[in-house]
This record gives structure tokens, C-alpha cells and sequence, in this order.
């Protein structure tokens, strides 16, 4: 029994000196969420406000019905699943992503990520006629 006691007791100095310590982070805490994935994107893009130049509603609950180019201010015409009508021109802000750009067939919206270190990132989504 004792030598039983002996090899646990070792053991247990041996896991206790094998397990790191938990790492303390530099500067502290900086707001974000330490439970998040990582790898996670966020959105960049301004808040949703009842503004000019922004539309509020999601990107899957509205439809391309229109894009008016070869003018001094090309805009585009999405319609939401309530029947109300948006027109955005390049610049405005849809689902908190930019007019990039405003083509005969589509429109090109910027999307603005930051990563969970801070990276930002930014992709083009092109929406296109329904059909």
C-alpha cells in the first residue's frame, strides 16, 4: 500500500509539472468575446438606420426588379418581400454592404469583414435578375 501511495504521489507531481500553466493575455481584456469561435467574420458594414441610403432590410428578402445605367446617376430598384420599393445608386448601403458597382444585368455589392484578429477582409456579391 505504501509504495501504492508512493507512484500515485508521483505521478501526480509529474502532471502537475507537465500541464501549463493558463496563458494570460498582454494588455488585457479588449472587448471581444473570448467564447466566440475563431475564425468567425463579422460584419464591417454601417448599422441598419431608417435613413436615405440605406436600406433595411436583408439581402435574401429583397429582389433585383431594375438597374437603370448609361446615365450621370446610374440606381438600381430592389423591391423587399412587404412590396415596398428600394432605389439605391452607388455608395448606399444594402444588408450593410456597399454599391460597389451598378451593371446593366446586376449589382455588385462590397462585403466588409474583419476576422477574430482584426484582418479585414472584403468579398463582392453580385445580384442578379430573379429568373
Amino acid at each position: 500500500m505504501h509504495r501504492l501511495a508512493t507512484t500515485v504521489r508521483t505521478w501526480v507531481a509529474v502532471i502537475a509539472v507537465v500541464v501549463p500553466a493558463a496563458p494570460v493575455l498582454a494588455g488585457g481584456f479588449d472587448g471581444r468575446d473570448p467564447f466566440a469561435p475563431l475564425g468567425v467574420l463579422e460584419p464591417e458594414g454601417p448599422a441598419c438606420a431608417e435613413v436615405r441610403g440605406v436600406v433595411c432590410a436583408r439581402l435574401d428578402q429583397l429582389t433585383l426588379r431594375g438597374v437603370v445605367t448609361g446615365v450621370a446617376s446610374p440606381r438600381a430598384l430592389f423591391e423587399d418581400d412587404a412590396g415596398r420599393s428600394h432605389l439605391v445608386r452607388v455608395g448606399d448601403v444594402v444588408d450593410g454592404m456597399r454599391v460597389k458597382a451598378l451593371r446593366r444585368q446586376s449589382v455588385v455589392l462590397e462585403r466588409t469583414m474583419r476576422d477574430w484578429i482584426g484582418r479585414v477582409s472584403r468579398e463582392d456579391v453580385v445580384v442578379s435578375f430573379a429568373g
